[in-house]
């Protein structure tokens, strides 16, 4: 890659005329996981708290973190991720577009079977440049035009000014899903699974304030879950040049226990080199624990996030009761039939069990 400096970056501000400011008590909070981990029940759990703005639908306009690898954090060393600054403001935009169901939902269904995978049905749609209104809009228009600019110009890059931009679209996206339920400007913008934990680092670089939860979940449960997509998952993911979870270009192999325990693996080394770190703003969860042990487990999140119980509506939005029934899934029928036995037996000789008591 090409070297370039830095200079003073361009100048694409958002004014008052869009009626936006610079709002800088709003802390961005992502709870990330690792593939049907349970994520969605912390996001429930704090949709139920006033002070926290939940953005719906998973917010991938960062590909799950992997812009800030393979774009921001290259830009701040200096280099110029061209092909890859491309990609990521075509998805970016993609994001955003509406997706014309049921259009891309039948093109999905062919290409499923088979095994064909164009963005034109696969990239992620949301509709988010509708849904979350003018100012999310503007403020992805500014950032949609410096990236324009550091693409034309690389020598214009400023990582202060992009970085500013990136938390601009995340606080109008906050702010936009607390205005429309008639609240004032959120204390925290809450996104299901914008950077998951392979590109906290690089994450952090570019949003020093943000919060992350990630969640696990006992694996045997999560193979059940994944066992008949992992595959068509995986080989998605790389048509579309996307990583959740920074996986490698090597062939995808056919033996599905092979695939997973190496994703396991991969998890386990992750969540292993970010503990729990007050410094670093991250709490790990159980998905179990939470739902077990609701009380405790819920009062450890709010410390973490010094959230006020007093501010909490609990059972409206996240039920511990009915989120029991996805717990211990493995050893019930249907899913406890002899294959699924075999496999889980193999993944035991390799992956540990979770340190759980009531499991």
């Amino acid at each position: 890659m090409a070297r370039v400096g830095l200079a003073v970056g361009v100048s694409h501000s958002i004014g008052t005329d869009s009626g936006m400011t610079d709002d800088t008590n709003i802390t961005p909070l992502c709870i990330s996981g690792a593939y049907w981990t349970g994520a969605s029940a912390v996001v429930d759990l704090l949709t139920e708290h006033t002070d926290c703005a939940v953005v719906p639908g998973e917010f991938s306009l960062f590909s799950f973190g992997q812009f800030f690898q393979e774009v921001f954090t290259p830009l701040a060393n200096g280099d110029f991720p061209e092909k890859a600054l491309v990609a990521h403001r075509s998805r970016m935009c993609d994001f955003d577009r509406s997706d014309l169901y049921p259009f891309r939902a039948v093109g999905r269904r062919i290409g499923r079977k088979l095994g064909w995978y164009p963005e034109l049905f696969f990239g992620q749609r949301t509709g988010a440049g509708k849904t979350l209104g003018p100012d999310y809009r503007a403020s992805r228009k500014v950032l949609d035009l410096m990236l324009a600019d550091i693409s034309a110009a690389p020598d214009q890059f400023c990582e202060a000014d992009l970085s500013a931009s990136v938390k601009t679209v995340l606080d109008q996206a906050g702010r936009s899903v607390a205005a429309s339920s008639g609240r004032p400007a959120p204390r925290y913008a809450v996104f299901d699974q914008l950077v998951a934990p392979p590109y906290f680092e690089d994450a952090r670089r570019a949003l020093p304030t943000m919060k992350y939860i990630v969640v696990d979940r006992d694996w045997r449960d999560q193979y059940i879950s994944m066992r008949p997509l992992i595959k068509s998952m995986m080989e998605r993911n790389r048509a579309l040049g996307v990583r959740p979870w920074d996986e490698d270009d090597e062939p995808i192999q056919d033996d599905v226990v092979e695939v997973f325990l190496k994703f396991r693996k991969k998890v386990a080394n992750h969540l292993a080199a970010r503990q729990e770190d007050s410094s670093y703003n991250i709490l790990q969860v159980q998905y179990e624990e939470l739902v077990m042990d609701n009380e405790t487990t819920t009062k450890r999140i709010f410390d973490f996030l010094d959230l006020s119980l007093l501010d909490w509506c609990p059972l409206t939005v996240f039920f511990s009761e009915r989120s029991k029934l996805r717990i211990g899934k493995w050893k019930r029928h249907p899913w406890c039939d002899s294959d699924l036995e075999r496999d889980i037996d193999r993944l035991k000789e390799q992956l540990s069990l979770p340190r759980i008591s009531f499991l």
